[in-house]
């Protein structure tokens, strides 16, 4: 019987990442750089097997800031919930 494939979703890079205006300038591992809009970013990082990213505004400083799409509530800075524990 033959065996499912399967999907491996990297984390996402996000310590290759930097906020730029209009959008994410990112490093890829091989080197080389990119700098696109959030959806081109994503679209890449698909590409590559890493999960996507979000750009979301940190609760306390309002600055904002990169993390992977994925990341739970509870350990997001965007979140009340993070702050209150």
């Amino acid at each position: 019987m033959p065996r499912k494939a399967k999907i491996v979703v990297k984390p996402a890079p996000t310590t290759r990442m930097r906020l730029v205006e209009g959008g994410i300038a990112f490093t890829p591992e091989g080197g080389g750089s990119f700098m696109g809009t959030v959806a081109q970013v994503n679209a890449l990082l698909k590409a590559m097997g890493y999960a996507e990213v979000a750009v979301r505004n940190n609760l306390m400083s309002g600055f904002p800031y990169i993390e992977a799409k994925d990341t739970p509530i509870y350990c997001s800075p965007a979140s009340e919930t993070y702050w209150s524990m």
